[in-house]
């Protein structure tokens, strides 16, 4: 009875699942002709093959912070597109790219492998809010000679789509189904029938049931993750504040005992001050004993 509760409120979660959702995207990130039609629109051509997808790939061997891809594709004739999904709007999205792009072109190249040979790169970056404020559905980010405006082809591109803007072209519309909880355009079939899948059958369900498992599981391990660094974080400044206040009470002491030193010495000043007026008061009277005149 708690299992099949359990499941129906899962259910009841996808059913509530969009495209755009984190949950959502990588299932149907892995699959090539999901992948493939997307990409066709949003890259405008129609001749472009994926022939091979991973979605939530995390590249190995990188130094430093690592970087997980919602679905890496690479197509038929040899580029490496990274389709990212991104809902938050507190990150810095263009440095976020260019992180992934870099993290893609590192894992590509291979030891020994000449600049020439390295394949070209992609980062279609898709939000739901149009972050850039040009009222635009797709920015496409080129490089260019400053001095003279000549585009620079380094064999890596960024192109930013996002769902806020709807421009009637073909791929506000493809935005429009990534925000619709029920997906049923004739010109998108293959997401169409995916979305359907998971869904309404059986084996679609169950597979959703399986990644939200493993995207739940994800996301406490991260949670976990970042408790364990706030208290380390919070250890730290803990000790940094107990060093602090020590270093305070220091200077405090030093302080009292100085002003200690100085209360002497203006005490010590006060009495001699006395004692300088009771000199100045004898002088002034014998000064005048002196002044009286002889036969008085």
């Amino acid at each position: 009875m708690v299992k099949h509760s359990s499941h129906s409120r899962t259910m009841e979660f996808v059913q509530k699942l969009r495209p755009i959702d984190n949950a959502f995207f990588p299932v149907l990130g892995q699959d090539p002709g999901v992948m493939e039609e997307i990409l066709r629109v949003i890259l405008n051509d129609n001749t472009l093959t994926v022939e091979k997808v991973i979605a939530e790939y995390t590249l190995p061997n990188l130094p430093g912070r690592g970087v997980r891809l919602d679905s890496f594709c690479e197509t038929g004739d040899g580029h490496r597109i990274n389709v990212e999904v991104q809902k938050a709007d507190d990150d810095d999205h263009i440095r976020r790219c260019r992180y992934n792009a870099a993290g893609m072109t590192w894992k590509e190249a291979e030891k020994g492998t000449r600049f020439k040979d390295l394949p070209d790169v992609c980062v279609v970056y898709i939000t739901e809010h149009d972050f850039l404020h040009g009222g635009r559905t797709v920015y496409h980010v080129d490089k260019i000679l400053r001095e003279n405006g000549s585009l620079i082809d380094d064999g890596s591109s960024v192109i930013y789509v996002n769902t806020a803007i709807n421009d009637g072209s073909a791929i506000s519309d493809l935005m429009r189904c990534f925000l619709q909880k029920t997906v049923n355009d004739p010109r998108f079939p293959r997401l169409s029938e995916r979305v359907h899948q998971y869904k309404n059958t059986e084996k679609g369900a169950a597979e959703m049931c399986e990644e939200l498992e493993r995207y739940i599981d994800e996301i406490t391990e991260e949670m976990q993750t970042k408790v364990v660094q706030l208290q380390a974080s919070n250890s730290e400044k803990d000790r940094a504040l107990f060093e602090n206040s020590k270093i305070i009470s220091e200077k405090n002491r030093t302080i009292s005992e100085n002003s200690k030193i100085i209360s002497e010495k203006n005490k010590a000043i006060t009495e001699k001050d006395k004692e300088i007026a009771r000199l100045n008061e004898l002088v002034a009277s014998l000064s005048k004993g002196d002044s009286r005149p002889a036969n008085s």
